[in-house]
Formats: C-alpha cells, structure tokens, sequence
C-alpha cells in the first residue's frame, strides 16, 4: 500500500512539473477569454419612488398634554420600626 501511495505522488510530481514547464506563455499569442459577466437582480433595498397622492397629508397630531399622576403607593413598612432606626443615627 505504501509503495502505491509513493508511486502516485511521484506521477503527481512529475506531471504538475512537466504541465508548468510546457504550458503555453501569454506570449505565444495564446488569448485568455474574457470572463463572464453576470447581470446583478434589481435588489430589495432600492425601491420605487412613492406615487404622488392627490389627497393633502393630515398634519401631525398635537402631543396629550393632560398627563395624571399615578395614585400613591401604600405604607406598607411600620412606623414603629422607622423610629427605632433614627434613633441608632444620632451617635
């Protein structure tokens, strides 16, 4: 199996030296083709201009200036507890 191996990569070496060493020159007159164009798709991102409306555009509506106050929040922590801490701060 080994020696199968080694005999391809030689065949491979010398076929790629022979290919580089006898292929034709750019100037030998052999012309490259040109390449191939491929037209671009029109894309989402360029859309159509808007058609003109003849109705009039409605001006902007005003911002509410009533604004409400929420309700306060419940006590729910005890008095009592709150006049034991302030007397711990004066120290």
């Amino acid at each position: 199996m080994l020696v199968l191996l080694a005999g391809l990569a030689v065949v491979l070496l010398a076929g790629g030296t022979v290919w580089a060493l006898l292929r034709p020159s750019a100037e030998s007159g052999v012309s490259v083709p040109p390449p191939i164009e491929v037209p671009v798709p029109a894309t989402a991102s360029d859309p159509a201009p808007p058609e003109p409306t003849s109705a009039p555009t409605p001006p902007p509506s005003a911002p509410a200036t009533d604004v409400v106050a929420p309700p306060p929040l419940d006590d729910d922590d005890d008095d009592e507890d709150d006049d034991e801490d302030d007397a711990d701060d004066d120290d």
